[in-house]
């Protein structure tokens, strides 16, 4: 089952009807392990359907005072992106299946896919000093030996995520990130995917919307180890921790969810 935060394009509300919904994800197959200088790991198009492999790039690796190893990976060529240069699975120009009926609606978009070497370490940093330690103190610890027998290690994927979003640019949200189960299980890494839409302006203090992404992380993290420590519970129980990660490391309660629930769902609303 995968978990989802599915953002606005143009706030940090979230769709409370479709936050964290549990759809079937492909088989995550992979070569290599965590920490090698690339990996290459099964994409799965939620959209169109599918599966390809896609080779990513360790663009960050360090580790907690606790020794738990972080690694950040992006697409090969990620820094490369421009007008003229096609980056597989982060330029939304990019069709993968081009034998299918679903086309990229973006053309002249890559510019909101850019990330920078320095943003990377900047959220390296944050999962290295802060976010990794506050959401394993609340929720629990990363379990080594099923998922890598190596080390305990946290591997996060940013890519540009194949939704709706990917194909209809009419469409009023995307999948911010997502955790899913199946990267352990058939990968043997604790993984955490995190979306390149509008990256410049969703990283950071100063940011236009101010840590979203960060938040993302934090969010998806506690479904990662409430995976271990918890896996059967209430998926709205579930939902709930996720939401109180971002708070707890300083983000906000899940962006404007919060503010979502209040003012939408208020005779439901926690």
């Amino acid at each position: 089952m995968r978990h989802r935060w599915l953002a606005a394009l143009t706030t940090t509300a979230l769709v409370a009807s479709l936050f964290g919904a549990a759809v079937p994800v492909a088989m995550a197959a992979s070569s290599g392990v965590p920490g090698d200088p690339t990996i290459t790991i099964d994409i799965n198009d939620s959209e169109a359907g599918g599966t390809y492999e896609q080779e990513f790039v360790r663009v960050y690796d360090d580790a907690t005072t606790s020794g738990t190893p972080v690694y950040i990976y992006v697409p090969t060529g990620a820094f490369t992106l421009d007008e003229n240069t096609t980056v597989e699975s982060l330029d939304p120009r990019w069709d993968w299946n081009t034998g299918d009926d679903f086309e990229p609606c973006a053309e002249n978009e890559w510019q909101d896919y850019v990330i920078t070497p320095e943003d990377i370490e900047y959220l390296g940093d944050q999962l290295r000093d802060q976010i990794v330690a506050v959401d394993e103190a609340h929720f629990g610890e990363m379990d080594a030996a099923s998922a890598d027998p190596a080390s305990d290690s946290l591997v996060v994927l940013v890519y540009n995520v194949q939704d709706s979003f990917y194909y209809d640019c009419t469409e009023t949200v995307y999948t911010a990130g997502y955790f899913a189960p199946e990267y352990i299980t058939d990968a043997g890494m604790n993984v955490i995917v995190v979306d390149a839409y509008d990256w410049e302006n969703r990283v950071g203090d100063d940011a236009a919307v101010p840590n979203l992404y960060e938040g993302v992380i934090a969010h998806e993290l506690e479904h990662l180890l409430m995976n271990y420590s918890d896996p059967g519970e209430l998926s709205w129980v579930d939902e709930g921790l996720a939401d109180m990660a971002g708070f707890l490391n300083d983000y906000g309660a899940g962006g404007s969810h919060f503010t979502y629930h209040q003012v939408f769902h208020r005779e439901t609303s926690l």
